[in-house]
């Protein structure tokens, strides 16, 4: 998994692809958790380079939400692919979560 963090105003945008896993989303729970705990209130997560995401990579998407949340922000997931919706909605995860078809329109959603 490769992770990118950018800022674009005031919005944090982390592209995210290959595989979120139990052994990938550590590191990526680490770089977000980092940027939410030093302001990051706006957050943007572009999944459209992701395969796949098993439950311990749903886990740390739910986590980093309420975390973002629980600063007054809010957390958006950019470009998801039709295949991961699919599962966050089989495992009931999808309503908590805003989706927008492009990074573009989920920076501007705030």
């Amino acid at each position: 998994m490769d992770i990118s963090i950018e800022h674009k105003g005031e919005v944090l945008v982390c592209k995210i692809s290959g595989e979120i896993t139990f052994s990938t989303s550590p590191d990526l729970r680490k770089q977000l958790i980092e940027a939410i705990d030093k302001g990051a209130k706006k957050v943007v997560v572009n999944l459209k380079d992701v395969g796949y995401v098993d439950s311990s990579g749903m886990a740390t998407l739910v986590e980093l939400l309420q975390k973002v949340k629980s600063a007054d922000g809010d957390l958006k997931l950019a470009e998801t692919p039709e295949k991961i919706i699919e599962i966050l909605d089989m495992v009931r995860l999808k309503d908590i979560f805003d989706f927008e078809d492009t990074e573009e329109k989920a920076i501007t959603s705030f």
